[in-house]
């Protein structure tokens, strides 16, 4: 019986940054990859906010097709009938298109 699996692998990195920046901006998305921000205030003679690193989240997502051997149930049907109502019971090989 054909199954389908499929299977979802997330691939973490960090690149350090540590450049000032003006202000904060929300994470973003490049293809597959999801790039969140990771900021921090920086003290120096005045508070300046600095970019400390990005954190890239690569999603990565894999199909196959494979075969699986399954047991499957079945079931018979066998019908009987009387003959008259005291009759004895015979089965019915008669089979009905």
């Amino acid at each position: 019986m054909p199954v389908s699996l499929r299977s979802q692998t997330v691939d973490v990195r960090r690149f350090a940054i540590n450049r000032p920046v003006e202000s904060k901006y929300e994470a973003r998305q490049e293809g597959d990859t999801l790039i969140i921000p990771v900021f921090e205030y920086v003290p120096i003679i005045t508070m300046q906010l600095t970019l400390k690193e990005e954190v890239h989240v690569t999603t990565t997502v894999s199909q196959q097709e494979v075969f699986q051997n399954v047991l499957l149930n079945t079931e018979e049907l066998v019908v009987e009938r009387r003959s008259g109502a005291q009759g004895e019971w015979h089965r019915d090989d008669e089979k009905n298109e």
